[in-house]
């Protein structure tokens, strides 16, 4: 067995992302106890968090409802 761990695919992402998101005041961190009564780290929107999320929402569903109209549009194959 090895001390070395193992990264998977999208952890290094996940943990740049959080890093990110902290730093921009986005989220926040507290320790706490998990279900199975471990220490463990807990993250939470904050309400700056929150409005980026709803900004960043709205900006996706512009983009889709974009998408469904060029697609609506397109001729019909027959």
């Amino acid at each position: 067995m090895s001390n070395e761990a193992e990264l998977l695919p999208g952890t290094l992402d996940l943990l740049i992302l959080k890093a990110v998101s902290l730093r921009q005041g986005l989220l926040k961190a507290s320790w706490g106890k998990s279900d199975n009564n471990r220490r463990a780290k807990f993250y939470e929107l904050t309400s700056k968090g929150r409005k980026r999320l709803r900004e960043e929402t709205d900006g996706w569903n512009r983009l889709v409802a974009a998408i469904a109209s060029a697609l609506a549009a397109q001729p019909q194959e027959t």
